[in-house]
């Protein structure tokens, strides 16, 4: 192993779009915490208000299919977003 700036590579048997990949996920993740910092609210978060904002009703089991989330995570974000009052749930 080696250290690189986005962390630790393993170079003996990753391929070169390999390591690649790996630095672009590292770096998501930067970018996550990042985004989550200055905007308060988590890209998953975001994603679901996305959705909601182009319908007028959509049950859970659909909201979690359409922006691919487990159903713990999906009810967790929704109370809290129910929580901030930026949704309704009935």
């Amino acid at each position: 192993m080696r250290k690189r700036k986005w962390g630790w590579v393993l170079t003996a048997c990753c391929s070169e779009e390999g390591e690649i990949l790996y630095q672009l996920q590292s770096l998501h993740k930067v970018i996550g915490t990042k985004f989550e910092a200055c905007t308060g609210i988590s890209q998953s978060r975001l994603e679901l208000l996305a959705v909601l904002f182009y319908v007028d009703e959509i049950s859970q089991s659909d909201l979690q299919k359409k922006v691919n989330i487990d159903g713990a995570a999906v009810t967790r974000h929704l109370k809290q977003l129910e929580a901030k009052e930026m949704v309704t749930r009935r």
